[in-house]
């Protein structure tokens, strides 16, 4: 079992700060900011934007009352990410890959830690990323087998059909956005500004006539298309100036514990969305860092720990991340192939 101080609680802390994580797309374009709180239950707060105006009257005459803006506040304990490894003491014994049969055994154990540090927050970070994109496309943000999942409420699916089909040649592809983002403005006070197509139905929508046709006469007033590869699974299209929007595709996959394959973003769908739109709060962390020891609380996005027993021991990601859309229903998901 290793000894010292380099799987103390301070330095898998520090390992955390210095692993290198992978940029996930869909996290990084919606999640406008990551915030820690002292309490175990966080706030849900629904309101729709405000847009109240005043009748004009003379400088002698009452002014107008205006009612306090009502809301729905509701509480949620959030679900708990517990990834953890087992350290196997025996690896700090092997020769490693590069390295020589007199390599330093505090460097391998160092780097071993270090290593798996990484994997810890890389699948918590992927797991995160899942968890918005449930959100995104079913409105739900889903909790453990048997517990009460969180219902933003207000959630808009569109699920296209016959000539509305973006493969069909009579649909309109820019009708139908120019559409959705009147009803979100007027319902919720938010406008979209961000189109993310699964790969399909970004291919169905280059090659739409209309797109194509917008193209030919516009020369990039209507409609402006550059379609390149940002990153591994994602690409962007292009922009559309009267909507103020750009367009992705995106494409990526998590595999669960029993082999189940999901993609994100599913073959039929896209969202169309207010880009930096949602949020995750971290509700405290309690845990006891070593047996015997009280637990304590914890202020963090995620807390990382040995834990002892019997000669089997192993380091914990901690995390209780809320992911949440700033304000609810202010984008729609929907199926256009």
């Amino acid at each position: 079992m290793p000894k010292g101080t380099i799987y103390s609680t301070v330095s898998l802390m520090k390992a955390k700060e210095k692993a290198k994580l992978p940029i996930l797309f869909l996290w990084k374009i919606l999640i406008a900011r990551e915030k820690t709180f002292r309490t175990p239950e966080l706030e849900i707060h629904s309101k729709i934007g405000n847009r109240t105006i005043v009748p004009l009257v003379g400088r002698r005459e009452n002014g107008t009352f205006i009612r306090r803006e009502a809301f729905a506040k509701r509480t949620y304990a959030p679900k708990m990410l517990k990834p953890y490894k087992m350290i196997d003491a025996d690896l700090l014994t092997q020769q490693q890959y590069g390295e020589s049969i007199y390599g330093d055994p505090l460097k391998a154990l160092t780097k071993l830690m270090m290593d798996d540090v990484t994997e810890l927050r890389t699948v918590a970070i992927r797991t995160k990323q899942w968890l918005l994109s449930q959100v995104v496309t079913t409105g739900v943000l889903p909790a453990n087998e048997g517990d009460e999942a969180v219902d933003f409420g207000e959630f808009k699916k569109v699920v296209l059909s016959g000539t509305s089909l973006w493969t069909n040649p009579a649909s309109s592809p820019i009708s139908f956005l120019k559409g959705e983002r009147k009803k979100i403005q007027k319902e919720m006070g938010i406008v979209p500004d961000t189109l993310i197509l699964s790969s399909e139905v970004g291919a169905a929508f280059q090659e739409h006539p209309e797109i194509r046709e917008l193209l030919k006469l516009n020369q990039g007033v209507m409609l402006q298309m550059a379609p390149k590869e940002l990153e591994e699974g994602v690409a962007y299209i292009g922009y559309i100036p009267e909507l103020n929007t750009t367009v992705y595709t995106f494409t990526d996959f998590v595999d669960d514990l029993k082999g189940v394959t999901t993609e994100l973003i599913p073959q039929k769908g896209g969202v169309y969305i207010k880009k930096k739109s949602f949020v995750c709060d971290y509700a405290v962390i309690t845990a006891r860092l070593k047996a015997g020891q009280d637990i304590k609380p914890f202020v963090v996005d995620e807390l990382i720990r040995k834990v002892e027993k019997d000669d089997d021991d192993k380091i914990e990601l901690l995390s209780a991340p809320f992911i949440r859309p700033e304000v609810p229903g202010s984008w729609v998901y929907f199926e256009a192939i």
